[in-house]
C-alpha cells in the first residue's frame, strides 16, 4: 500500500503489487541509508539498528518492508 496525493491535492491510497512494494522499499532504503535492501534487512535482523521513535528515516523504511520480505 502506498499513500500519495492526487491531482486535487487529496490523499489517495494505492495498493501496490509485491514487485512495486519491493521496488519502493529498495529505493527508499538506498535514499536514506545508502545500501541495498538486502543489506539493510541483514543488518536489521542482526540487531545493528537501534529502533528509535525519533529516527523518522528508520521508521519510514521499517513501515515499507513488504510482507514477502518480513
Amino acid at each position: 500500500m502506498s499513500a500519495c496525493v492526487n491531482s486535487d491535492n487529496e490523499p489517495e491510497i494505492q495498493i501496490l503489487s509485491d514487485e512495486q512494494a519491493k521496488r519502493q522499499f529498495e529505493e527508499t532504503v538506498r535514499r536514506h541509508f545508502k545500501m541495498s535492501s538486502d543489506e539493510f534487512l541483514k543488518k536489521l535482523r542482526a540487531g545493528e539498528f537501534k529502533i528509535n521513535c525519533d529516527d523518522s528515516n528508520l521508521l519510514q523504511v521499517l513501515s515499507l518492508i513488504p510482507k514477502s520480505l518480513r
